[in-house]
């Protein structure tokens, strides 16, 4: 792997870690721990849980799940490099 496509690679794992943290952030905004949030998804506590941990890997799916059980939309972006514009 060049060094151009690890470097996207970092930076889209760290923008991950930073949408984890910004939903987890808009749950406790929200005073909701992570068994009320699981009730409102219809999922389990440890699903919770293990969704905020650090190194969780979710789905989109899970995603979407989540940010509607916290009351939150989701945009995305895809933003092209430097040379590719």
């Amino acid at each position: 792997m060049n060094s151009r496509i690890r470097e996207r690679a970092k930076a889209n794992a760290l923008q991950g870690l930073h949408l984890r943290s910004a939903l987890r952030y808009q749950r406790n905004r929200l005073g909701l721990s992570e068994a009320e949030l699981a009730e409102r998804m219809g999922v389990s506590e440890k699903f919770v849980h293990e969704f905020e941990r650090y190194d969780s890997n979710p789905t989109l799916r899970d995603i979407q799940r989540y940010a509607t059980g916290v009351e939150s939309l989701i945009e995305l972006n895809i933003t092209p490099g430097k040379e590719d514009e």
